[in-house]
């Protein structure tokens, strides 16, 4: 029980970094992005389609965070497990 209780602990932890700094590299990656091409003053006719997902991702950041948090929570709590049982 107690190693549940701190698997689900440390994946929780472990997946709460994953989301906030996967979710802020994308942020930035996004607004870097933005600044280039506003810099080279670019012809963006052909990445439109490209903005329009980056506005609805940057818009609905937290939905991105929740999905990438459940995601890593599912995936660091099964790598948690399988780690302890083989001890």
């Amino acid at each position: 029980m107690i190693n549940k209780i701190g698997n689900l602990l440390l994946a929780g932890a472990k997946s709460f970094w994953g989301a906030t700094v996967n979710t802020a590299w994308g942020i930035a990656t996004f607004f870097l992005l933005g600044a280039l091409v506003g810099y080279y003053e670019a012809d963006t006719s052909l990445i439109t389609g490209l903005f329009r997902i980056i506005y609805a991702l940057m818009s609905n950041w937290q939905l991105v965070w929740c999905v990438l948090f459940i995601f890593e929570l599912l995936v660091n709590y099964k790598e948690l497990t399988k780690a302890r049982k083989k001890e």
